[in-house]
């Protein structure tokens, strides 16, 4: 029975729901699924939870690091290269590397967004990118009045979408040569990269869109030790997937807690049980990833149990159930 996470390096070109079809092709394992979607020509980290891990993905850290460059003098309808070019713009020759970083410390700590037009968002019943695909089905093709009304359009559209509160912890400028920058960006899951290239040129006065954009961190996940999908199919071909896989105990940031046998069964079925353990360091209301040694293949496992927190009577109470109990029979 498998169950973790896998680290994948997404290509560019495919839907993170792609990576999944192609994962479950591969392994014949339904259960799998993404912890946050990234457009097609975004590459990078994309973490999968594979069987009963999926139920984890609610529990997993969800700050996110990019590394993304920038393209000032032009706004597209898309807000990155993928779209129309809507607007042109001089690009202020006097922007240097001391400009850049002033301008960029707008964007640090809470701040509100309004998502690209080109989003999965729901806008009065409709995808946002729906609206706007409608919009422009024809708009490589328009000349330059109709450009102007499909600007006016896309920009009443946005007018009327909600605001959303995202957090940037830290913004790099890692290279700058007009007309393009190239940034490293911490941020809260749920920001849109493309939005802050969009609002930077207006702040800059050049409008801006996104060139291209590679995710480096998700949570815990880093691009360092993920892994292509050419190697993911050639390890799952020679039946080397098992040590790909990642223990939900060195992801979640959660502390563990050892359970005998008896007891793995009592909360596999949902039940409440007493805290076996002595350790002063556990608290009150505290989640804790609940974990049973078994022996699989001839090797001690450390099988993940639920997910429980502490009741005020020292009881454990599952939260999330990983595990069926005739599987630890």
């Amino acid at each position: 029975m498998l169950t973790g996470f896998l680290n994948v390096d997404k290509p560019a070109g495919i839907t993170s729901h792609d990576v999944v079809v192609k994962l479950r092709k591969w392994t014949k394992i339904k259960r799998i699924g993404h912890t946050g979607t990234l457009d097609p020509d975004v590459t990078g980290v994309l973490p999968l939870a594979i069987g009963r891990s999926c139920r984890l993905i609610s529990y997993l850290p969800q700050n996110k690091t990019y590394l993304a460059q920038i393209v000032l003098g032009q706004r597209t309808t898309t807000d990155d290269m993928s779209g129309t070019v809507i607007e042109r713009r001089e690009i202020d020759p006097s922007i240097d590397q001391a400009a850049m970083e002033i301008a960029l410390k707008q964007f640090i700590g809470n701040i509100v967004q309004v998502p690209p037009i080109y989003s999965a968002i729901h806008h009065k019943g409709q995808r946002l990118y729906d609206l706007a695909r409608a919009r422009s089905l024809q708009a490589d093709s328009l000349d330059t009045d109709s450009i102007d009304r499909l600007n006016i359009d896309l920009t009443n559209i946005l007018s009327d979408v909600k605001q959303r509160v995202v957090r940037i912890d830290r913004i790099d400028l890692v290279n700058l040569q007009l007309p393009i920058l190239t940034l490293r960006i911490v941020c809260s899951a749920g920001t849109y990269i493309r939005s802050l290239a969009r609002d930077l040129g207006e702040i800059l006065g050049s409008g801006a869109c996104l060139k291209c954009l590679r995710r480096e961190k998700a949570g815990p996940f880093a691009i360092e030790q993920s892994y292509n999908l050419e190697t993911l199919e050639r390890k799952i071909t020679e039946g080397k997937l098992r040590e790909s896989l990642i223990h939900p105990a060195k992801v979640l940031g959660l502390r563990t807690l050892g359970i005998e046998m008896p007891t793995a069964v009592l909360i596999s079925r949902g039940q409440t049980v007493n805290l076996e353990s002595n350790d002063s360091n556990l608290l009150l209301q505290e989640r804790l990833l609940l974990i049973c040694k078994q022996e699989y293949e001839g090797e001690e496992q450390q099988m993940p149990i639920a997910v429980a927190s502490i009741t005020e009577g020292k009881m454990l109470k599952p939260e999330i159930v990983l595990i069926d109990d005739q599987d630890l029979r």
